[in-house]
């Protein structure tokens, strides 16, 4: 129990955090990292020593590639020509 007189629960669990325990403790419950390789439809276990320098690459590469949109749609209409778009080194002013 909680405390009663939280204005947003009133001191009871959402139905998530009641069933917590029980996703702890299902032994179906993944325990190590999964990858599933390019052109691979099959996920295989991995170490974590694998899995993490993997994730890490992954989201920063997610990031680059979002924050190249942002920077490309933010563009005014004179900078993009025909089919050429600048790179991000040529936006910056850097090359």
């Amino acid at each position: 129990e909680g405390d009663p007189d939280a204005p947003i629960n009133r001191g009871t669990l959402c139905p998530k955090g009641a069933t917590r325990k029980d996703d702890i403790n299902n032994a179906n419950r993944i325990k190590r990292p999964m990858v599933r390789k390019p052109g691979s439809n099959k996920w295989e276990e991995a170490t974590w020593e694998e899995a993490i320098p993997r994730i890490a690459r992954l989201s920063k590469d997610t990031r680059d590639a979002l924050q190249r949109t942002v920077e490309l749609r933010s563009l005014p209409p004179q900078a993009v020509k025909g089919d050429f778009l600048r790179s991000r080194t040529d936006l910056r002013g850097n090359g």
